[in-house]
């Protein structure tokens, strides 16, 4: 490099915003009332519990209602993995390897998912959790397209 000459700058990568976003609900004028907003309720099974060793999805199931359990969308459907299951994850849920094996991919499916839950409160049996899976790059997707 020449003396003098400085490098372009690199551009910062840009950071998705969060998927989740806690808030709290109350019946104070304040604040948000539950009964006026939607809810998705949200079901993964997993090969695993660990993304970063590669555990996929395997399965998906959600509802999105209103507070007075009227019913707006649904999906559920067996996700291929794109790895065994193994017999452990096999024993908790009852999904094999021959159940997932013409099921779509999470790519395929995960813009669907994302969005039924877009403007939504999001209901999950263990948000930390569930929410790995969303940002994981086992899902291979990306949330940008999706919404």
């Amino acid at each position: 490099m020449s003396e003098g000459v400085v490098p372009a700058a690199v551009p910062a990568a840009r950071k998705a915003p969060p998927l989740f976003v806690p808030t709290y609900l109350t019946r104070r004028p304040d604040g948000l009332d539950p009964r006026a907003l939607q809810y998705t309720v949200v079901d993964l099974e997993t090969t695993g519990t660990r993304t970063a060793h590669g555990d996929r999805v395997c399965e998906v199931a959600a509802i999105r209602m209103r507070a007075d359990g009227t019913v707006l969308e649904e999906m559920s459907t067996l996700v291929h993995p794109e790895r065994p299951i193994p017999a452990g994850s096999r024993q908790i849920h009852g999904i094999d390897d021959d159940m997932v094996a013409e099921a779509p991919r999470f790519a395929e499916i995960a813009g669907t998912l994302l969005n039924m839950m877009r403007d939504t409160v999001v209901v999950t049996h263990n948000r930390s959790f569930d929410e790995e899976w969303f940002g994981a790059p086992s899902a291979q997707y990306s949330r940008t397209q999706a919404f």
